[in-house]
């Protein structure tokens, strides 16, 4: 069954499959890993936890009907849609064989984009 996510002014925004997170329109956006939300591609957008979605500075972005704890109080939200069905999240990159080779990227920059 899925999870709705509902904005500060009481807009359904998202909902959740399993870990995957999806806009009405079925796209998958983002996946839940161990309380923090990230794109599909991996970069970190901020956490979760007692039915609320939070920024890289833990202020609320989102919530759902079962919000609890720390947060603003959320608003009477509209009724959800009925959801499109979702695609397919897409299915993480496969590494490379490991080769012999040192990288042409140094170690300082490596965590750098």
């Amino acid at each position: 069954m899925e999870k709705f996510y509902y904005s500060k002014e009481g807009k359904t925004i998202i909902y959740q499959i399993g870990k995957y997170l999806y806009t009405i329109k079925g796209k998958p956006v983002a996946f839940l890993s161990e309380g923090a939300v990230f794109t599909i591609n991996g970069h970190l957008l901020g956490y979760y936890g007692d039915g609320w979605i939070r920024d890289k500075r833990n202020n609320a972005v989102m919530f759902t009907d079962n919000c609890s704890g720390a947060g603003p109080i959320p608003p009477i939200h509209e009724i959800p849609p009925i959801p499109a069905i979702p695609s397919i999240p897409p299915i993480p990159p496969i590494p490379p064989v490991p080769s012999f080779n040192w990288s042409s990227i140094s170690a300082e920059d490596f965590f750098v984009n």
